[in-house]
């Protein structure tokens, strides 16, 4: 995720269009409900409008086309939190806003059935989790699973933005790669719950407590610190 998502992904459509490829499925990411991602942009998220660019090449191409597009991952927003080991907190500017967390195992599940036995042109499939949460939820799920307390930190975007440039995010790459991600959580524009998961698949979407069950060995407590991500 960065200023170069729509070059990259427009030299890819290029080269699948020369080799002769059919079909092209893109990823994206189920930030605010509707039919037509290109009908509604986010205020202002410069990460949003690299996606459009690249989802109107992809239409001007005449190829067939879906995106795919889960919430923000489990996996990227619970692993890359910096404190969860050293001080038993999650931190984070996203207010009370809530989001539909997905876990990876079930993207790409549902991302292989798209990918070989699916063929609906213009689809958007967005994969959530089995339900919306805070923060302050999530961290009362790492606590009930863990056995021990974990809070939320919900810190004045500024001082989250300075804070995640010290833990080693680039400076000029902290709005697109994190802060746009819990500015979307903060408006609600990430609370949307779907049935897509279950629809392609015929299973169930993986809970934040049944996947911390399965990673509690990631969140034992310990000194070092990482990089917080929201997406």
């Amino acid at each position: 995720m960065d200023e170069r998502l729509a070059i990259r992904e427009a030299n890819a459509l290029q080269a699948a269009q020369q080799a002769g490829v059919r079909r092209i499925v893109k990823l994206y990411g189920a930030v605010r409900h509707h039919a037509d991602p290109l009908d509604v942009r986010h205020a202002g998220d410069p990460l949003d409008a690299l996606h459009l660019a690249s989802i109107e090449a992809i239409r001007e191409s005449g190829l067939s086309w879906a995106l795919i597009s889960p919430s923000s991952v489990m996996d990227t927003s619970m692993l890359n939190q910096p404190f969860i080991r050293s001080r038993g907190c999650l931190v984070g500017c996203a207010g009370d806003g809530r989001v539909g967390l997905v876990a990876a195992d079930d993207v790409a599940r549902a991302a292989a059935i798209v990918l070989t036995e699916r063929d609906e042109h213009a689809a958007n499939y967005e994969l959530t989790g089995p339900q919306a949460l805070s923060m302050a939820e999530m961290a009362a799920v790492l606590s009930q699973v863990l056995g021990r307390t974990i809070t939320y930190q919900d810190m004045p975007e500024t001082e989250f933005r300075k804070l995640a440039v010290e833990l080693g995010v680039p400076e000029d790459q902290v709005d697109v790669q994190l802060m746009v991600h819990f500015a979307a959580w903060k408006r609600g524009d990430a609370a949307l719950v779907t049935g897509t998961y279950r629809e392609l698949t015929g299973k169930t979407p993986t809970s934040l407590k049944e996947w911390v069950a399965a990673h509690q060995d990631a969140f034992a407590p310990a000194g070092g610190d990482g990089v917080a991500a929201g997406g």
